[in-house]
Formats: structure tokens, C-alpha cells, sequence
């Protein structure tokens, strides 16, 4: 009986240690994950706040824009001239970690990196203003999709009458894709002429600065050949040849423009009606890494910068953790 009673305590213990063993266990794996959701939360709220920090500095670097132009002239460049172009310092953008950024990288950010892009959002064709004629070139906008615009635009339905609705903008370039006969090769893009979420804006006064506009944007434009195209780029890009270079150039008038281009005729007057030189609206983009790039933080803002002040109004902002890789 006395055995029997000690192998049941052996055995009631042996299960108490069993027992204590996979709850010991199971508290640990719970601490171990408490204490990963703490790093990972610890990094992404680093990583959000690098991307911060590197929109700030892409804003500082459009309100002091004037002042890095005449740091940055050079021969051949309009003195005060109000332009913007890709040769500007704005345009690289920056590295904010390394030898040639502002920060210098501790150890346990060393594999990481904090950058910013900076785009002139008045390259692209203003879908609020662009006459039909433009309208039809982009790809995809056939006629029917431009009579669906111009009648959001001008609150008209398809028999012209008012349509009750009033005049509605587009807020946002994604409202476009929701129109009727839109596909998503012409919006992501695979055609000769590139993707169409890449070629339109709904912020500027309507006109295209043709100082930044890419070779898609031109081609669009009424009267203006490949020829036209061509030669715009190949002055603007400058001696190396390479777009958004140092030596890019930029015009302020439109007679060195097309002394420089030896545009004329049609193209010319289609230029001179549909583009300009200057841009004041802008998007800032900035984005952070940590953990050697494991976990990924986005921010972005737009911008209208007025005055020979550089004063930057805040149009939007909008931040995205993308998480782990």
C-alpha cells in the first residue's frame, strides 16, 4: 500500500512538474512575442519619424529654393529668372545617412537609410483644365471617356443641359480610373505611351511647365511632333545628356527657348498657349528604413510654394507604414 501511495505522489509531482514546465514554457514564448511587438513597434515609430523628417527637409529645400538657385547659378542661366527645372537643386532630392548626407548613421542604424524625392507636380497634365484636344491624347481617354470629363467638369449631361450635380473637380487622380472605358493596361501602363496615372495631375493653374515635363507629357500636346519633343529634351538635358543632372537647362522666355530648341511654327504656338516655366505645386516623399531595410516607413506631402519668400503651404499629408519585409 505504502508503494502504491509513493508512486502516486511520484506521479501527482511529476505531473505538477509537467504542468509548471508548459506553463513556465508558454509565459516565456508570450514574454519573448511581448517583447518582438515591442521592437517592431519601436522601429516603425523610428522609421515614421525618419520619414518625417526627411519630408521637413524636402520642404526646407523648396522654401529655400531661391536661395539655392543662386548658390547653384551658373553660366548661362537667367539671373532671378522665376523658373523651375531639373537642373535645380531641389530636383535630386537627398540621402539624409552617409558621407553625403546630413546625418551620420549610428551602429545600430548603420545598414538603414532615410531619403527624399521631391516632384513637380505642374509636369503633368491637369485633368481639371486640359482642353479636350489634349484631353484625347493621353492614352486611354478615347472620345467618349474626354466627354465624360468634360461633362464632370462642366456639370452638363451628355445632351448638354445642367445635370443637377453642379461642377465637380477631381480631387485625385484615382477618380479618373473609375470612368467608364479606362482599362488597366492604359492606367498601369505597357503602351508606347507610357502609363496614364504617370502623365495627369489635379493641382496647378492648368499649364504644363516645359522645363520638367517628361518626353510622355510633350508628345501629348497639340502640334507638337517627335522632332519638337526631341530637341526640347535634348537642350534641356544639357552636355552629359542625362535628365536631372546639374548641367540640366531651363528657360524664363520664349524667345531663348526657341532660339535654343530652333522650335517654331505649330509646335511653338501650341507650346507657348498650353505651357510655362515656373511650378508651385510640389509632393515631397520621404521614406525610412530600419533593421537593414526589414521594416519600411513611408511619408508624403503636397506643397504650394508662393513668393520670392519660398512660403510653403501644406496641401496634404499622408503617412504609410509598410511594415516587414
Amino acid at each position: 500500500m505504502n508503494r502504491a501511495r509513493e508512486g502516486f505522489v511520484l506521479v501527482s509531482v511529476l505531473w505538477v512538474v509537467a504542468l509548471l514546465t508548459v506553463i513556465t514554457l508558454s509565459y516565456h514564448h508570450r514574454a519573448r512575442l511581448e517583447v518582438q511587438a515591442s521592437r517592431y513597434s519601436l522601429d516603425s515609430s523610428q522609421a515614421m519619424l525618419a520619414a518625417r523628417g526627411a519630408v521637413e527637409r524636402g520642404i526646407l529645400d523648396l522654401r529655400n529654393k531661391s536661395l539655392l538657385d543662386q548658390l547653384a547659378a551658373r553660366p548661362g542661366m537667367p539671373e532671378g529668372a522665376p523658373l523651375v527645372s531639373l537642373g535645380q537643386p531641389w530636383a535630386r532630392g537627398g540621402e539624409l545617412y552617409g558621407e553625403d548626407g546630413l546625418l551620420e548613421a549610428g551602429e545600430t542604424f548603420r545598414e538603414d537609410s532615410v531619403g527624399y524625392t521631391i516632384k513637380d507636380l505642374e509636369r503633368f497634365v491637369n485633368i481639371n483644365t486640359a482642353p479636350e484636344a489634349v484631353l484625347e491624347k493621353l492614352p486611354g481617354i478615347s472620345r467618349p471617356v474626354a466627354r465624360q470629363i468634360q461633362f464632370r467638369r462642366s456639370g452638363a449631361d451628355d445632351a448638354g443641359a445642367p445635370s443637377g450635380a453642379g461642377r465637380v473637380s477631381f480631387q485625385d487622380i484615382a477618380e479618373l480610373r473609375g470612368l467608364r472605358g479606362i482599362s488597366d493596361e492604359d492606367w498601369l501602363g505597357g503602351g508606347r505611351d507610357g502609363a496614364l496615372r504617370d502623365l495627369i495631375t489635379t493641382f496647378g493653374d492648368g499649364r504644363v511647365n516645359v522645363n520638367t515635363a517628361s518626353r510622355d507629357v510633350l508628345r501629348v500636346l497639340p502640334d507638337v511632333d517627335e522632332k519638337a519633343v526631341e530637341a526640347l529634351v535634348a537642350v534641356r538635358n544639357g552636355t552629359d545628356g542625362q535628365a536631372g543632372t546639374a548641367d540640366d537647362r531651363g528657360w524664363s522666355d520664349w524667345d531663348s527657348f526657341a532660339t535654343e530648341t530652333g522650335i517654331q511654327g505649330g509646335a511653338l504656338q501650341s507650346l507657348k498657349q498650353l505651357c510655362k516655366f515656373d511650378s508651385s505645386y510640389f509632393k515631397i516623399e520621404g521614406v525610412a528604413t530600419r533593421r537593414g531595410g526589414r521594416i519600411r516607413s513611408a511619408c508624403a506631402a503636397v506643397v504650394h510654394v508662393t513668393g520670392e519668400s519660398g512660403v510653403a503651404t501644406l496641401i496634404s499629408w499622408t503617412e504609410e507604414p509598410l511594415g516587414a519585409q
